[in-house]
Formats: structure tokens, C-alpha cells, sequence
């Protein structure tokens, strides 16, 4: 399982990667990664172009999903 963050569409690269160099620093202290491994998660990162990949492939699979149950889309 993976966990993400997101921002408005459109969001400056150098932005994006501001806000992740920070974010993973404080992902990174001990007392948050002790936090994460006691709930069975392992703090990590990866490259935003690789997180963007996974998520519209994500996306891509859920759509398949959603048409064959033939789940209604609702607001």
C-alpha cells in the first residue's frame, strides 16, 4: 500500500519537490519513523514522476473495474 500526496493540478515541478524534500525530512526523524514501522508501514519515497505513473495507473485499472460492475457514477 502506498500513501501519497497531492496538489492542485498545475503546481510548479520545483514547488512539488520543495514540499517533498520537506515532507520526507520529517518523515525521516526516528520518532516518526518508529511511528510508521508500529503501524506496520515503512516510511520511504519515490521520485514524483514515479508516484504521478502509479496513480494514472491506478486510475487506468479502477476505471476498468468500476465499467465492468457497472458501478453508477454519483456525485
Amino acid at each position: 500500500m502506498q500513501f501519497g500526496l497531492f496538489t492542485t493540478g498545475g503546481t510548479p515541478l520545483h514547488t512539488v519537490n520543495r514540499l517533498k524534500t520537506k515532507i520526507n525530512r520529517l518523515i525521516a526523524t526516528s520518532e516518526n519513523t518508529k511511528s510508521f514501522i508500529g503501524i506496520c508501514m515503512e516510511p520511504g519515497g519515490m521520485m514524483v514522476e514515479t508516484f504521478t505513473k502509479h496513480y494514472f495507473a491506478d486510475l487506468a485499472l479502477w476505471k476498468v473495474v468500476v465499467a465492468w460492475a457497472k458501478i453508477p457514477m454519483t456525485d
